[in-house]
């Protein structure tokens, strides 16, 4: 019920019914779509209004002006005019405004409300009164509730309106006209901020991955000579035995995992996750369910053979690397996040020629100590696991995993023998992706930790990525996977 008990003493109710010449509704006649002419009407639907108090001419119908002044004569409209929404998405309003010598008409989920005096009533007040959301749930309530919810005329003649002295009216519209204005250009700016957030993170990956992010950030953080590098590791060194760097020896996971608590498990089976954080991966173009051949950029040997030779620059203090190569000039011009002119050289879709010999697996203008590699030389894909039957682990489907790489997911908990068959096994400290449209191009990508008991199984319809962590640092290989190079 319309509560009207607080009003001002010089504010009146009275009913739309009361203040309006003629409230109708229009038709849908048999045929529409005419090509615009002189010869024709604009044909509204309910779509054409907006929950935004505006009629929308986009994709607008037209009829023939025979139909438009016979068939719909009773609901051809004119300038001013109130028109509300009466079925399908219920009580939109706007205030027509007619062009001189133009003709609109309205099929019949559009009603329309023509005010006796607008020297009395501004058709805005009413516009804005009915928009109001007390006056929205109101209007709900009463609606018909059928297969197509909908209002009737007669709903619309019978709903009371508060009517202030024609000047206060005017303030009410003007300060609710400037409020609006505010919101529609803040509206706009947080649309073109989110689109520039976009491409600048688009751009720091794509910098990221090409070499040209840390191309001004030698690695070095201690004194230049030798004496003091063997004091003071330089950034992203460390000491180890020279047997077992020059080996080689692969620190590749073993094909099955296996957890304390199961039947067969030994001690020292499993490999600690050491974290190094080294460069690995750049630019490629990998199709869903390529994952193992896909090109990644490693920096890795060339460290560790750096390390090997006492009379190189990178043993005594990382040197070795300040003076790397520069990469392709287009990588240079991102500034702040929301420079547009800075960041086209990054968020255009299509690869630079560096990118494209990335896609095809050439090292192309990579900075010194980068080499390719693929997904499946540096992570093992879609690991098992043999685990106890009657653990409690985690139970992921797609849709507790978020989208836009929030790098967030939450998960049901289950009994291992009833889930390790039929699903994809998951562990700590992997990357599940999806490999499905559309959940692949909308960025379900997530690291996996805090599992129950560190283990699970989840849909089919993701990919996951082991990292070799002797070789790749977890979440370069996610932001990795956020590029538009890889997504596209």
């Amino acid at each position: 019920m319309q509560d009207f008990s607080n009003l001002p003493k010089s504010w009146q109710v009275k009913t739309l019914g009361e203040v309006c010449d003629i409230i109708s509704k229009g038709a849908t006649p048999k045929i529409q779509n005419k090509t615009a002419d002189k010869n024709s009407a604009l044909f509204l639907k309910a779509e054409n209004v907006t929950k935004n108090g505006c009629v929308n001419f986009d994709n607008v119908k037209f009829i023939d002006y025979k139909t438009h002044t016979t068939t719909l004569k009773r609901s051809m409209l004119k300038n001013l005019d109130i028109l509300i929404t009466i079925a399908g998405s219920l009580a939109r309003c706007a205030v027509l405004e007619i062009k001189p010598n133009q003709q609109i008409n309205i099929n019949q989920a559009v009603s329309f409300a023509r005010l006796k005096d607008t020297s009395k009533v501004n058709p805005y007040f009413v516009k804005y009164f009915i928009m109001n959301p007390t006056m929205q749930l109101y209007l709900l309530s009463k609606a018909k509730t059928t297969a197509v919810p909908n209002l009737t005329l007669e709903i619309i003649r019978d709903t009371k309106i508060p009517i202030p002295p024609l000047e206060i009216q005017r303030r009410i519209v003007k300060r609710l006209d400037e409020a609006f204005s505010r919101i529609k250009n803040g509206t706009k700016h947080l649309k073109s901020a989110k689109d520039n957030l976009t491409k600048y993170k688009q751009s720091l990956l794509k910098s990221a991955f090409n070499g040209t992010l840390t191309q001004d950030c030698p690695l070095s953080l201690g004194k230049s000579t030798a004496e003091s590098s063997l004091r003071e590791n330089p950034q992203g060194f460390s000491w180890q035995p020279t047997h077992s760097l020059s080996q080689g020896e692969s620190t590749t996971k073993q094909s099955i995992n296996t957890h304390p608590l199961a039947p067969s498990a030994r001690e020292g089976e499993q490999e600690d996750c050491h974290t190094s954080k080294v460069p690995s991966i750049c630019g490629g173009d990998l199709g869903v369910g390529s994952t193992r051949t896909h090109k990644v950029v490693d920096c890795h040997e060339s460290l560790r053979d750096s390390h090997n030779d006492e009379n190189s620059p990178s043993f005594a203090g990382g040197q070795g690397i300040k003076n790397s190569p520069s990469l392709a000039e287009g990588a240079r011009g991102w500034v702040s996040p929301l420079n547009d002119n800075a960041l086209d050289c990054h968020a255009d879709k299509s690869p630079r020629n560096d990118d494209k010999d990335l896609l095809n697996g050439e090292s192309a203008n990579l900075p010194q100590g980068w080499t390719i590699k693929t997904l499946g030389e540096v992570c093992e894909i879609n690991p098992k696991n043999k685990l106890d039957d009657n653990l409690e682990v985690s139970f992921i489907p797609m849709n507790l995993i978020l989208d836009k790489f929030q790098n967030k997911f939450s998960y049901e908990t289950k009994i291992w023998k009833n889930i390790k068959k039929g699903y994809t096994h998951l562990q700590n400290n992997c990357i599940a992706l999806a490999k499905i449209t559309p959940c692949f191009e909308n960025g379900k990508c997530v690291i996996l930790d805090d599992l129950k008991n560190g283990y699970g199984a989840g849909t089919t319809e993701i990919i996951i990525l082991l990292p070799n962590t002797q070789k790749v640092f977890i979440k370069y290989i996610f932001y990795f996977l956020n590029t538009q190079n890889f997504i596209e």
